[in-house]
């Protein structure tokens, strides 16, 4: 019993960034940023252990920090459009681009950057994406408060720049071999709201593809401008089918065509999912995310 009450703390240093953990049937709260001595009751019903947690100190919500220091005017493509009128997708890629591979259902980056106004447009990578899902993620965290004003579908040739070769190909999820699929909504903030909510407008592109591969068609180009933002959160499922040239943290191919181009965003939003680390070259700001008790971390470039 002993060594299983051990086990438990460790796994329990590892997973600091939680608010509070379940022991036994009772909840233990962590203030945050603080160094806590916690008083759990073990598996022995009269054995008590104590143990220290020491945690960094964060001075400033995210959304502040950017709000504070990278605020932006909507870009003028999107505060000029009128719904219907076609788009010019060399100016949509020119504005500050938020890339997100293997986005799944995450809304938290467009609610961080609309809350903080410091980007507008968006592009979500992820094979699960079909026309069908993405309407359903508007019902996520991110997107509520705003509708839906304009649709646009953007082929091969509209979106990469270069040529799009695979990286990793969802052979083993069976659910995810769906078609290449590239569609970017327009979005607009609904009249009961106020710019509390967020900004008035944002775009997101809504990609069926390798997210790894998608980099590097996207932005590895003489001619695009890079990424402003890019989140990185290793899901489970990259760890557990993949090699480490898969991940798209530290060490993953992503990063390896970020190098070999010289093609890096200014921040890295980085998630506390599957041991996710940032980038080499990268320093950790003084602020942070609580997205529902799973920490994003603000990264710069050095």
């Amino acid at each position: 019993m002993t060594e299983l009450c051990f086990l438990f703390f460790v796994w329990y240093k590892e997973a600091i960034h939680y608010n509070e953990v379940v022991w036994f049937g009772t909840k233990h709260s962590e203030v945050k940023g603080a160094q806590r001595s916690w008083e759990l009751q073990s598996c022995c019903p009269d054995q008590k252990i104590k143990i220290k947690i020491n945690r960094k100190v964060y001075n400033m919500e995210m959304v502040e920090y950017l709000r504070k220091h990278y605020m932006e005017p909507m870009p003028k493509w999107l505060e000029n459009f009128q719904p219907g009128q076609p788009i010019d997708i060399n100016e949509v890629l020119k504005s500050r681009i938020v890339y997100y591979p293997g986005a799944g259902e995450d809304g938290q980056p467009v609610k961080t950057c609309m809350k903080s106004s410091s980007a507008h447009v968006f592009i979500y990578v992820d094979y699960w994406f079909t026309p069908m899902i993405i309407t359903k993620l508007l019902k996520y965290s991110g997107f509520l408060g705003y509708h839906e004003i304009n649709t646009i579908v953007l082929s091969k040739r509209d979106i990469f720049k270069s040529e799009y070769i695979p990286f990793i190909v969802p052979d083993k999820w069976e659910e995810r071999k769906n078609p290449f699929v590239c569609i970017m909504k327009i979005f607009e903030r609904n009249d009961n709201k106020t710019e509390k909510h967020g900004s008035k407008r944002f775009a997101v592109i809504f990609l069926c593809a390798d997210g790894i591969a998608s980099y590097k068609s996207i932005f590895c180009d003489k001619n695009r401008v890079p990424p402003y933002i890019v989140v990185l959160r290793d899901h489970g499922s990259n760890k557990s089918f993949f090699s480490e040239d898969d991940w798209f943290s530290k060490g993953g191919q992503m990063e390896k065509y970020a190098k070999e181009s010289s093609v890096f965003p200014k921040f890295l939003f980085v998630g506390t999912t599957a041991g996710t680390t940032a980038w080499e070259g990268y320093k950790e700001l003084d602020c942070i995310n609580d997205d529902n008790g799973r920490y994003i971390y603000l990264y710069e470039k050095i």
